[in-house]
């Protein structure tokens, strides 16, 4: 309905009258708005989400306060457009409106300032050079790049926040070398060398902070040698030996603190066979054998101390099958199998205990379909699918209990990530990287950034890396 000014001159309304200038605005949304930010900012739970809730509604509300002007001897619309002598100006209550929602806009831009943002951040796109505050923008930007391109290697979250990267293969060939990423400096060096050069193999923190890394395969053939790297002097030992050389396997660390290898194959076959390893001792004994072969599975130990694997493949054929190991026997029994079969996927273990599965391949297709697995029931339900099939990805759960997924391939490397929202069972695509890349790494950092490292981009190793901060409203 048309606004109007109560002190205005009858002149001024025969003039406007005459122009027949009609100021069109939503006299009953202020108030509406205006409380909904007081709403939303007193019902978050966090400087973040009171701040940028607030901002959010009031960008709205600014919006919502601009104006249509109808000239009548012309006809002609302007929509979206504010002029400032023959119209606004006249109107005291709209001009009051805006400055009213401006003071609170910059009171809670300055009042509430995001820890560990400069003053007067906007949040991401906003005025602020993009990637310069790694702890404001929830994007992604670059970081130092490593010394080695490589892929097919592993990455491990030291104690002290650093990040340690082995072995792979690049264009040179499988390597031995290892290099740290500092997060404080952002920058890599060279650390000790393994014994051996490895590729597809597993790398486990243990307890006493030492790394374990199992198996893989060279140009001599698998592997059943392990080692253990000391981050205290940065020197890699021999270690105890598994019974099977083995790669495209997979580790864990128990809960009683030794690591479990399962499956994988070797020069012989596809296996079944299982390991633990005894870090007070350093060594390796045969426990239980899982019901299949299998390779390129997964494996997440579960909050009741069980461990579930599930999928992969072997020389029968794609599985979908999961099965269930229990340390206090050290057998394994059946579960319930997956909706669908998978090779080359990912697997974390959410906060509220479920296991989230995503992405793989079958060979004839990619996918984008997720699962739940409850151990309370010991049933998989499907969830909702990714925006982007994809296999050879990362999956990474986040502080706030979200799932970030990065890169991976479907039939040429990928660039986006997305996050999985555990509440509402639903993905948002959250920006794309630098470079598209698959069969890299993604680690969780302890200032909650994620870095991600190497994979392949059209065939050629990548020593690129990439940070990711994952600001988000809750």
């Amino acid at each position: 309905m048309p606004l109007i000014n109560p002190l205005a001159s009858s002149e001024n309304l025969e003039r406007a009258q005459h122009n027949s200038l009609h100021i069109e605005a939503h006299e009953t949304m202020p108030p509406v708005e205006l409380s909904n930010v007081l709403k939303k900012t007193m019902g978050s739970n966090s400087v973040r989400s009171k701040r940028f809730r607030a901002l959010d509604t009031l960008r709205g509300l600014i919006v919502m306060l601009m104006i249509f002007v109808n000239y009548g001897g012309g006809k002609i619309y302007r929509h979206w457009r504010i002029d400032l002598f023959n119209s606004v100006l006249r109107f005291w209550l709209q001009w009051l409106c805006v400055l009213l929602i401006t003071i609170a806009w910059l009171l809670i831009t300055f009042l509430l300032n995001v820890p560990n943002c400069p003053k007067g951040y906007l949040g991401p796109g906003g005025k602020h050079e993009h990637g310069k505050y790694q702890n404001c923008t929830g994007d992604w930007s670059k970081t130092g790049n490593r010394i080695y391109a490589r892929r097919t290697h592993t990455a491990s979250v030291l104690a002290n926040g650093k990040v340690l990267v082995t072995g792979g293969l690049n264009n040179q060939g499988f390597l031995n070398s290892t290099e740290l990423y500092d997060p404080l400096t952002q920058t890599w060096t060279i650390t000790g060398s393994m014994n051996n050069k490895r590729a597809e193999h597993t790398a486990s923190v243990l307890a006493n902070g030492k790394v374990l890394v199992t198996g893989g395969l060279n140009n001599q053939g698998y592997l059943n040698s392990t080692e253990l790297y000391d981050p205290s002097t940065g020197v890699w030992t021999i270690t105890g030996s598994m019974s099977n050389a083995r790669a495209k396997h997979t580790a864990a660390v128990l809960m009683n603190g030794k690591v479990l290898v399962t499956g994988g194959l070797n020069n012989q076959d596809f296996l079944n066979s299982t390991e633990l390893y005894d870090p007070s001792t350093e060594i390796w004994t045969i426990t239980g054998s899982m019901i299949d072969t299998r390779a390129e599975h997964i494996l997440s130990v579960l909050t009741n101390g069980k461990v579930l694997v599930a999928g992969g493949y072997n020389s029968f054929d794609r599985l979908h099958s999961g099965e269930l190991y229990d340390s206090s026997t050290e057998t394994w029994a059946t579960t319930d199998s997956m909706n669908y079969t998978r090779i080359q996927f990912t697997a974390s273990v959410l906060t509220n205990g479920k296991v989230l599965v995503t992405g793989g391949s079958n060979y004839n297709f990619n996918r984008n379909s997720a699962e739940l697995y409850d151990s309370s029931t010991a049933t998989w339900t499907i969830t909702g699918s990714m925006n982007h099939p994809r296999w050879k990805h990362t999956s990474s759960v986040l502080k706030n209990g979200k799932v970030l997924i990065t890169g991976g391939f479907d039939h040429y490397p990928i660039d986006t990530a997305e996050l999985y929202d555990p509440l509402t069972e639903t993905w948002a695509i959250i920006g794309r990287m630098s470079t598209a890349r698959g069969d890299h790494t993604a680690s969780v950092l302890a200032n909650e950034n994620v870095l991600v490292t190497g994979g392949v981009y059209d065939g050629e190793p990548l020593n690129s890396t990439e940070l990711y901060k994952s600001f988000q409203i809750n």
